[in-house]
């Protein structure tokens, strides 16, 4: 009797376990209107919004989540209008086309030789690609911290393409906190052609080096780690 009274207890726990765990995988966790507000300031700050951007619209993306109310509406993307008050250049000064016209393949070309991925398509893909935001709500709403120290951003390159080296600048100014980032250090590894970094030197906070013979990739990440003035170095391949 009593061995029966125990398996009994024993069968009402494993119950009660098992349905306590179905509640918790099934139940989808939702965000306070707090937390929603606290991730929209984080998210905010991280994107580099301190009065100087502008919100553009784009297509409906699932991946991009009101903050507010946890409910999907029209993605937004925000831009960085100007990237500091004490640089005078500016993105939509960049002369774009002409850039890239320069090494633009001809009809006929093999659109694989020069960089082993697809030039072609890559010269054709937006400079200034919207990036949805593909966080989960719970990363959203963890509270980040703000007094973060200051970067240099080095990107180290040889014969890169000229759209795929470009977007990767665009993408680190337009993507990181304005506040945080403190410069980008392009090392152009002795390329055949000297503008393909020159020539971003006209775009904010970019700063171009350039190597008097091959000097490979660690040698070029020394030698912009040397001239960076950030407090935390970040290193980027060329695409």
């Amino acid at each position: 009797m009593k061995l029966l009274r125990r398996r009994k207890t024993i069968l009402v726990i494993l119950v009660a376990i098992w349905l306590g765990g179905m509640v918790y995988f099934l139940i989808p966790l939702t965000e306070t209107k707090d937390e929603a507000r606290e991730a929209a300031a984080i998210d905010s700050i991280l994107r580099g919004d301190t009065g100087e951007t502008e919100v553009l619209p784009r297509e409906n993306n699932e991946h991009n989540a009101n903050l507010n109310g946890g409910t999907y509406e029209d993605s937004k993307v925000v831009r960085v209008k100007k990237i500091s008050k004490d640089d005078p250049r500016r993105i939509e000064d960049f002369d774009v086309e002409s850039y890239l016209a320069a090494t633009r393949l001809s009809k006929g070309d093999d659109a694989y030789a020069s960089n082993a991925y697809n030039q072609e398509a890559s010269d054709k893909a937006a400079f200034d690609r919207d990036v949805p935001d593909v966080r989960a709500s719970e990363c959203r709403a963890k509270s980040w911290k703000t007094d973060l120290p200051t970067t240099s951003i080095i990107i180290c390159f040889h014969n890169e393409g000229r759209a795929a080296l470009l977007r990767t600048v665009i993408s680190s100014l337009n993507r990181s906190p304005s506040s945080l980032l403190k410069e980008i250090i392009l090392v152009d590894d002795f390329s055949n052609n000297p503008d393909d970094g020159k020539l971003l030197a006209k775009l904010p906070k970019v700063k171009v080096l350039r190597n008097e013979q091959r000097e490979g990739l660690m040698r070029s990440r020394v030698r912009g780690a040397d001239e960076a003035q950030g407090e935390v170095l970040t290193f980027l391949d060329s695409h």
